[in-house]
């Protein structure tokens, strides 16, 4: 019997250090990501991370986490480690570094393999604009990436949009394969008794102001319907002026803080709330909507983010054009008015989710992969 040649593929990206870390954005990503490709066939996953900054001359140490091999290493030691010919036959690099930059060795050193893989979550030359913070050397890294991968893929169409926007590169280097989630983990948590008769609404993110709360707060106001607004993540000067400028509805409890949430915090926040609303001028595909449409919940979104790929407007969410109150108001007032159409249209987000599962994001990049070049035994 002709078994078929194993994929050798390294992940390069950030990597939680230990179970109970806080991870979010592309570190949850890339793990999650990592661990479903893992248990494919023919498969073999290597994960390349790197020590702590104080960590630089550490040695390099390997942890074996079920069919995953996960390698922290410094960054001397690494570029070692790409000059070598052979090893994989895809790097696929996460996120704007110098390490993940460094990744590219790989690619010079071996190019008639033409196989890295730079995945983009979202584009530094954009947000810096924005009011994120990067350093002038993460525009570099990211340009790198972008002109001296072989491919690019992205998580959502409107990530690849940004791209051809701002780099000369051909479309047909650009490939869209989404987000994911574990719909073993979120799931439905059934019927949450709640101590107040009023509509539940959900936001997590990070308080920046490109996410759109300003919007989302002024128009609140105006909302007649008894709710309470609940926000998930870090407190920001930003967040907190906020407070100030509309503290009438944090006075009255219409909008309650809750602050940064550990995984099976945050899960329970789902399951007590009705809906989810994310508002942002800017979002490219936020894991949170999965997973809240995993734990059947609808989601109502701005049409500047990328997760409105997965939305069918009034099936599973609304999509709502950023800065259009009178569209959100509506939006948010049928949820809180209908709670068992919300109830309906959450069924069908859970339908969703299940389709857009880790391992079935899992199964498209092995299925990419190969189409990068002709795969060798290992």
């Amino acid at each position: 019997m002709i078994r078929n040649p194993v994929l050798r593929i390294a992940i390069v990206g950030m990597y939680p250090s230990h179970a109970n870390q806080i991870f979010e954005g592309i570190m949850r990503v890339t793990a999650s990501l990592a661990d479903a490709l893992a248990i494919l066939p023919e498969t073999e996953v290597t994960v390349l991370t790197p020590h702590r900054i104080r960590h630089f001359l550490k040695k390099t140490t390997v942890q074996k986490k079920d069919h995953l091999i996960i390698k922290r290493m410094n960054y001397l030691t690494y570029i070692f480690h790409l000059l070598k010919n052979n090893l994989y036959d895809v790097v696929n690099i996460h996120g704007v570094s110098l390490f993940t930059a460094l990744a590219l060795i790989y690619q010079i050193r071996n190019r008639q393999n033409r196989n890295t893989v730079y995945t983009s979550h979202g584009l530094v030359a954009m947000e810096k604009q924005m009011g994120y913070r990067y350093s002038p050397s993460m525009v570099l890294f990211e340009k790198l990436l972008i002109y001296f991968s072989h491919s690019i893929t992205t998580i959502s169409s409107r990530t690849g949009q940004y791209i051809l926007q701002n780099y000369n590169i051909q479309q047909k280097k650009i490939t869209v394969i989404g987000n994911g989630v574990n719909p073993d983990l979120f799931k439905p948590a059934g019927r949450v008794k709640k101590k107040e008769n009023s509509g539940q609404i959900l936001f997590v993110g990070s308080l920046l102001p490109v996410k759109g709360l300003d919007f989302l707060f002024s128009v609140l106001y105006d909302i007649q319907d008894p709710f309470i607004m609940h926000l998930v993540g870090k407190s920001t000067p930003y967040f907190e002026s906020l407070k100030t400028k509309y503290q009438a509805l944090f006075h009255q409890k219409k909008i309650r803080f809750h602050g940064a949430k550990f995984q099976n915090e945050l899960m329970k926040m789902y399951a007590f709330c009705d809906f989810l609303v994310l508002t942002s001028y800017y979002d490219q595909f936020p894991q949170v909507v999965l997973e809240a449409m995993a734990m059947g919940k609808p989601v109502l979104l701005s049409d500047r983010i990328g997760s409105s790929d997965i939305i069918q407007q009034g099936k599973n969410g609304y999509i709502i054009p950023y800065g259009d109150q009178n569209a959100l108001k509506e939006k948010i007032s049928d949820l809180l008015r209908h709670p068992l159409k919300c109830r309906k249209m959450g069924q069908f987000s859970r339908r969703v989710a299940e389709k857009n599962t880790w391992h079935n994001i899992a199964v498209q990049y092995r299925q990419f992969f190969p189409s990068l070049h002709r795969i060798k035994n290992s």
